[in-house]
């Protein structure tokens, strides 16, 4: 079913409309790019495999993105596919132990232009923020 990529598609392109409305017009030459998945401080009760994906823009188009794990060189994505100038890319990770971690992507222009890193936080290990209590409440005798 692609009606979710369409709507990813067409919640990119609505976006990257809002960036150049809030600066009068979009600056050119400029690179972007952005996370859609993992979102910001997910927290996952194990290790295991994690999607990563998202967008990047550029006027030229984008010629690579870079993924980093707490700062490291995760993976380098050239070239990664594109419509018109929205070129999107995905790849999979899995942490070594459990603990927190911060994901970065970069992506650079054709011009050679790199975009300001889009930064993600995850967890693994530990009940989700707001996750109810597992012990049961004791209630008042009765009056």
């Amino acid at each position: 079913m692609r009606t979710p990529q369409r709507l990813l598609r067409v919640s990119a392109i609505l976006i990257i409309l809002l960036l150049a409305s809030c600066t009068g017009s979009a600056p050119s030459g400029e690179t972007y790019v952005w996370l859609d998945v993992p979102v910001d401080r997910s927290v996952l009760p194990e290790v295991q495999p994690v999607k990563i994906e998202g967008h990047a823009t550029s006027p030229g188009g984008i010629s690579r993105v870079e993924i980093l794990v707490n700062g490291a060189l995760l993976t380098t994505l050239d070239n990664p596919p594109a419509e018109g100038v929205l070129a999107s890319f995905h790849t999979e990770w899995t942490a070594s132990e459990p603990g927190e971690y911060t994901l970065q992507a970069v992506a650079y222009g054709a011009n050679g232009l790199a975009s300001q890193p889009d930064v993600t936080h995850i967890r693994f290990g530990g009940a989700a923020p707001g996750a109810a209590p597992s012990a049961t409440p004791t209630l008042p005798p009765p009056a």
